[in-house]
């Protein structure tokens, strides 16, 4: 199994700390975001959105790649059901979406803040000789 993201990324953090929840081996493989590296053709063979994270797994002998950080995770909490990510009472389970709606939320504001930081990190670059 590996995962490729980038270390500032909230949605590849969110798969990462499935993983480690999870106790499940991985590979990670580094693609940084600052530097491209999400756009060149070989990452792009692997997601053509251009986006982290991917995670790659071998099931049944076939390859295969999930590319948005929820899928992956809804994949892993089934495929892997030791552990469970989420509460085993219903009561709890249903409060649960609550609290993932708010991080997802908070991840959204986090995605913003990154990509203003990103553009003012480029606009500081061009205007250097």
């Amino acid at each position: 199994m590996k995962l490729y993201g980038y270390w500032r990324s909230s949605s590849a953090w969110r798969v990462r700390i499935a993983l480690a929840l999870k106790a499940l081996p991985h590979e990670t493989k580094p693609v940084h975001l600052l530097r491209g590296e999400q756009r060149t053709e070989e990452y792009r063979e692997l997601n053509p959105l251009s986006q982290v994270p991917v995670l790659e797994l071998e099931e049944d002998g076939k390859l295969f790649r999930l590319t948005q950080s929820m899928a992956i995770i809804e994949y892993l909490e089934e495929r892997f059901p030791e552990r469970p990510l989420l509460p085993a009472a219903p009561a709890d389970r249903a409060r649960a979406p609550t609290r993932r709606d708010r991080q997802l939320r908070d991840s959204t504001v986090a995605k913003l803040v990154a990509a203003a930081g990103a553009r003012a990190i480029e606009l500081r670059r061009r205007r250097l000789p």
